[in-house]
Formats: C-alpha cells, structure tokens, sequence
C-alpha cells in the first residue's frame, strides 16, 4: 500500500513537472525560429542590394560597349576620310630641273647642269634617259645619256640626288632640249619625268 502511494505520488509529480519543460523547449525553439527569421530576413536584404548593384554594373557595362562601339565607328569613318583627302605617296616621283635657265651662251658653249631628283621617299630602277633636241622645225636629234645612268648603276635611291653637267655648241640648230627619263619604282610602279631647257638666241 505504501508503494502504491509512493508511485502516485511520482506520477502526480511528473505530471506537474513535464508540461513546464515542455513549455520551455517550446519557447526556446520559438526564439531560435525568430533569429533565423532575422537572419533570412537580413540576408535576403544583403541579396537584394547585391542584385541591385550587379543590375546597375550590368547597365553601366551596357552604356560602356555602346559608346565603344560608337568611338570605333567614328574611328572607321575618320580612316575613310583620310585615305580620301591624302593623296598616296606610294610612287615615286622625279623631278629634272635645270640651271641656268634659259641658258646663255658663253665662249661659243651653252653650258649647265641638269638635276635629277626623287622626292616621294621611294627608290627607282632606271630604265632609260634620253634628250631630244629641238630646232626651228622639230626634233632634229635624240641622244642617249646612258653614260650618265651607269655612273648610277641605273639606279636612283629614296630622295638621292644626282646631277649632269652638259654643254651644246652654238653652231647645232638647236633652240631647246628636252629630258626625259623613265623607270619602275621600288613598288612596281611605273615612273616617267621630263625636264626642258632652253637656250637664248644670239643676236646679230
């Protein structure tokens, strides 16, 4: 009988005791709940400001690639513009000038020198050079100045510079002579040139 009374006794003392621990875990996981809610609520504000400024970067990058693509547009059309208005300078070019011009005559000579220059930077193979002279009725003889191309190895180099003195007897008929040289450029290109000097007439 004693036992018996012993056991209700223990029983009636969990039953006070069992509903408190309860209530307690309860309020315990309610707490946790409530501070991971925090902590969801808090990151899911960190992930919207992060989304924010990737949106804006995105955006940014966007405007960046259109005002790239717009400054190489502009870079194209200003390469058009200047293959158009320069001129090419990839021939070569030369020039035959004379001195004096006209020529007087001296002890019975009309004496000067001839120049040939090149002026475009571009090397030139020299083909042939000839000068015609020329009377009161035409061309009364073509002379060959290969002499003066071998002196040269028939070649005139990147603005090179060479000169010819030259002399004609007041007796030939002659009024004025005509140079002309031909030749291809270190490019391929052909290349042609004429220089004219003429003499004054003795008078009497």
């Amino acid at each position: 009988m004693k036992a018996k009374i012993i056991l209700g006794l223990v029983i009636l003392l969990m039953g006070l005791l069992l509903p408190g621990c309860a209530q307690g875990q309860i309020s315990e996981l309610e707490a946790q709940i409530t501070e991971k809610d925090s902590q969801i609520a808090e990151l899911e504000t960190q992930t919207a400001t992060l989304d924010s400024t990737v949106e804006a970067k995105d955006g940014r990058i966007a405007e960046l690639e259109e005002e790239n693509a717009q400054l190489q547009k502009e870079i194209e059309e200003l390469k058009v513009e200047e293959e158009v208005s320069i001129p090419a300078t990839d021939t070569a070019k030369i020039e035959i000038s004379i001195d004096p011009n006209p020529v007087p005559c001296q002890n019975e000579k009309y004496r000067y020198t001839v120049t040939m220059e090149e002026i475009n930077g571009i090397g030139v193979e020299l083909q042939r050079m000839i000068s015609k002279n020329y009377g009161e009725y035409g061309c009364v003889r073509t002379w060959d100045q290969k002499g003066w191309l071998e002196d040269i190895n028939y070649y005139l180099p990147p603005y090179g510079v060479v000169e010819s003195r030259q002399w004609i007897s007041r007796d030939l008929p002659v009024t004025y002579v005509i140079f002309i040289v031909t030749g291809v450029d270190d490019n391929g290109n052909e290349v042609r040139a004429e220089g004219r000097v003429d003499f004054i007439p003795i008078s009497g």
